[in-house]
């Protein structure tokens, strides 16, 4: 008999949420949460995310990484114009919103054309 491969869902009920575990043995681990909960759990994925990618390097210049495309983006600034509000989204639908001050906002539209300059220069071989 072939092990079925471990699986995790989470579920809307009601007003909370139920993250479900399914092992490879079958034996389902279900654990209630908030929606308050679900957002906190979020936040901090990427930080859990870059912790179990850093396992992976070995030193030297290259690092595993996880990316997502960006297939679209969005501008917006906030109620009180204090910042630049900018939308990432992937090709799934799946969006995450970013608060830009002047200053960063500054910076990114500063560093793009440089970047997008080095990126086209080693496609073509000149550097």
């Amino acid at each position: 008999m072939q092990a079925k491969d471990s699986t995790i869902a989470l579920d809307d009920y009601e007003d909370h949420f139920v993250l479900r575990r399914t092992a490879e043995d079958g034996s389902v681990t279900n654990i209630e949460l908030s929606p308050f909960d679900v957002m906190t759990l979020a936040q901090s994925a990427p930080l859990f995310r870059e912790r179990i990618l850093s396992r992976f390097h070995q030193g030297g210049e290259v690092s595993a990484v996880f990316v997502t495309d960006v297939t679209r983006v969005g501008l917006a600034h906030d109620a009180l114009g204090e910042s630049i509000l900018l939308t990432m989204i992937a090709g799934n639908g799946a969006q995450m919103m970013y608060s830009l001050s002047d200053e960063i906002a500054q910076t990114l539209a500063e560093r793009l054309p440089v970047k997008l300059a080095e990126m086209r220069n080693l496609k073509l071989g000149l550097q």
